[in-house]
């Protein structure tokens, strides 16, 4: 039963333990930088490799692998966002202070916001410009 003046409770939210909370933080930054590194290191040796020239159906094998890549980071990040978002106003008070959970739960949803974005604007070259064209 929820008291008059207390924050609500959602009862299909899990608390976070307090060791968790910082990678919970930086997990959606995380993605975003396994997207980074993949699609450098994909283009890169892809270019190296035989796949520079290889096209199935008018489309580069290579561009095709990069936006499956990219396409896959988007979506993991565009769940873990909504999740945080659905949850920025679940106060786990049993575990944290209330304060602490006020902002990590809004700092959380606010930096996988920004990985999102920055992941569509690292993809974003793949579906414009030409695998290897120099």
């Amino acid at each position: 039963m929820n008291q008059p003046g207390k924050p609500q409770t959602k009862t299909f939210y899990t608390p976070v333990p307090q060791g968790r909370v910082l990678l919970r933080l930086v997990a959606g930054l995380g993605v975003w930088a396994s997207c980074f590194v993949l699609l450098y290191a994909g283009l890169s040796l892809g270019c190296a490799s035989a796949l520079a020239g290889k096209q199935v159906g008018g489309v580069s094998v290579l561009s095709a692998l990069l936006t499956v890549i990219w396409v896959a980071h988007l979506a993991a990040l565009a769940v873990m966002f909504w999740r945080a978002w659905s949850n920025r106003h679940v106060l786990p008070t049993d575990v944290q202070p209330a304060s602490t959970a006020r902002f990590t739960g809004r700092l959380t949803w606010v930096l996988h916001g920004v990985a999102l974005v920055a992941t569509v604007v690292i993809g974003l070259p793949i579906l414009m410009l030409p695998a290897c064209s120099a």
